[in-house]
C-alpha cells in the first residue's frame, strides 16, 4: 500500500521537473575565445551534447588579466544535439581571466539569464582554458559551459500528460480502496 501511495505521488511529482532545463556541453571537443580582454569578446565552448556561445559587447571600465571584469550585457546562443536552438541576452556578467604559467590563460564567465515570456530565471558559468585564441582540454583548468534555466510556463508533451494522469487514477483508486475497507 505504501509503495503504491510513493509511486503515485512520484507520477504526480515528476511533471514539475519539467519545469528546468539544463544546457553542458558534454564531453569538451573544441572552442573559440577572443585573444585580449577587448569588446567585443566572443567565447564559444563546443561539446558532445550541446554549443554554447556568448558575446560581450562592451565590459564596464578596462578590463585586464587578473582583475575582475564586469559587464551589463551580452547575448547567449546554446545549439543543443538534440534540441532546438537557444538564444537570449545576459545581465549581470562578471569575467575573471589569469594567466597560467606553461598552460595558458583560464577564463571564468558568470551571469544571470534575462527573464522574458518564456524565462523565469537562469544562469551561465563558463570555464575555458585558451592558448592564443583556441580552448584547449585540460583536467585541471576543465573547459565547459553550463546554462541553467526555469521555464515558466512549459507546454507538456504527452508522456507528461500520460504519467500525470496515471497518478491521479492511482490516487482515486486508492481513496476509494480505503474508503470501502474502512481503514
Amino acid at each position: 500500500m505504501r509503495r503504491a501511495t510513493l509511486l503515485a505521488l512520484l507520477a504526480l511529482a515528476l511533471p514539475t521537473a519539467l519545469l528546468a532545463d539544463t544546457f553542458t556541453t558534454g564531453v569538451f571537443e573544441n572552442g573559440t575565445i577572443t585573444p585580449n580582454l577587448t569588446a567585443p569578446f566572443a567565447a564559444q565552448v563546443v561539446g558532445s551534447t550541446a554549443t554554447i556561445g556568448i558575446t560581450i559587447p562592451a565590459f564596464q571600465g578596462a578590463c585586464a588579466v587578473g582583475a575582475q571584469c564586469a559587464f551589463n550585457s551580452a547575448s547567449l546562443i546554446v545549439t543543443p544535439s538534440n534540441a532546438p536552438q537557444f538564444t537570449d541576452s545576459l545581465t549581470h556578467g562578471t569575467l575573471l581571466q589569469f594567466a597560467i604559467p606553461n598552460e595558458g590563460n583560464f577564463t571564468v564567465i558568470a551571469a544571470s539569464l534575462v527573464a522574458n515570456a518564456e524565462i523565469h530565471s537562469g544562469n551561465l558559468i563558463l570555464t575555458m582554458l585558451s592558448n592564443g585564441s583556441e580552448a584547449v582540454a585540460s583536467d585541471t583548468f576543465p573547459t565547459s559551459a553550463t546554462v541553467t534555466l526555469t521555464r515558466i510556463n512549459p507546454i507538456p508533451e504527452p508522456g507528461t500528460l500520460g504519467m500525470l494522469g496515471t497518478g491521479l487514477v492511482s490516487l482515486a483508486g486508492l481513496t476509494r480502496r480505503k474508503l470501502r475497507t474502512g481503514i
